[in-house]
């Protein structure tokens, strides 16, 4: 392990850099390597994005397999802003792969495509969070280049846990091996974790991380399989967390706009 200490927002954060020794081979894994910072936000914002996100969490995930999506009921305006992906239960904060203008990119237009959509759309509280991000490892020395693609909040309700997974899909890599792809999921936590009461990341190799209030983990959740223990919070309150994907721009998949091509086929 490394230790470090950035001073952000007038804060002072603690980085701790992890790395495995060896790779759990039997599911041919990479290497776990995770980037841990304690103490991320001034308490001003810390609060203000906990009350977003216990305002949110409030809200019905019983939705329709879409989202950020308006339509027209009896005379009112409805925006979904939640989804139900493989039987779990969300909140999509943003997802810019959705957008119909995110396939129109390219590799020199995606950042700064991505910014102004995410300014000009998303909770002010949640975009200054990503650019305090910005001045973190592993992206810190790598500006433009990771790229913050989907937030979401994972409804992880008493009882509830995250079996083995890998975040992202291929579809959106352009990779010869997508599983390879370079995407960083980063889960910021907004409380601290009970003994005993689950809600820990864990790994195949058993490494685990029992969440500290104000702090994120930063890792290749597209390479590395794993999952959260079970909520068993005495007060049967639903975990207090959410996540963002980021991804390098070199790896996407983005054909750019069909009328830029050089080549067009006008028949078939």
């Amino acid at each position: 392990m490394q230790l470090g200490l950035s001073r952000l927002n007038s804060v002072m954060t603690e980085t701790v850099y992890y790395k495995e020794n060896i790779a759990y081979k039997h599911w041919n894994e990479d290497k776990l390597e995770a980037y841990i910072h304690k103490n991320v936000l001034s308490d001003n914002l810390f609060e203000s994005i906990k009350e977003n996100v216990k305002s949110i969490l409030n809200t019905s995930t019983d939705t329709f397999l879409t989202h950020s999506t308006i339509f027209s009921l009896n005379g009112q305006t409805k925006k979904i802003i939640s989804h139900k992906q493989n039987a779990r239960e969300q909140h999509v904060i943003f997802d810019l792969t959705f957008d119909p203008e995110y396939y129109f990119q390219t590799v020199d237009t995606i950042q700064e495509w991505s910014m102004y959509r995410l300014q000009s759309s998303i909770s002010p509280v949640f975009y200054k969070f990503i650019k305090i991000i910005e001045n973190l490892e592993p992206f810190k020395n790598n500006l433009g280049i990771y790229l913050p693609l989907r937030q979401h909040i994972n409804v992880l309700k008493y009882d509830s846990y995250m079996g083995y997974h890998r975040d992202a899909v291929n579809v959106h890599f352009k990779t010869i091996d997508s599983s390879k792809a370079r995407c960083y999921s980063l889960t910021f936590y907004l409380e601290d974790n009970i003994e005993g009461c689950g809600g820990e990341l864990y790994t195949l190799n058993g490494f685990v991380y029992k969440p500290v209030s104000n702090s994120a983990i930063i890792f290749n959740g597209h390479q590395i399989l794993h999952g959260v223990t079970q909520n068993k919070n005495p007060n049967k309150t639903t975990r207090l967390a959410f996540t963002i994907r980021y991804a390098h721009k070199d790896d996407l998949f983005l054909p750019g706009h069909p009328d830029k091509h050089l080549w067009k086929m006008e028949h078939l």
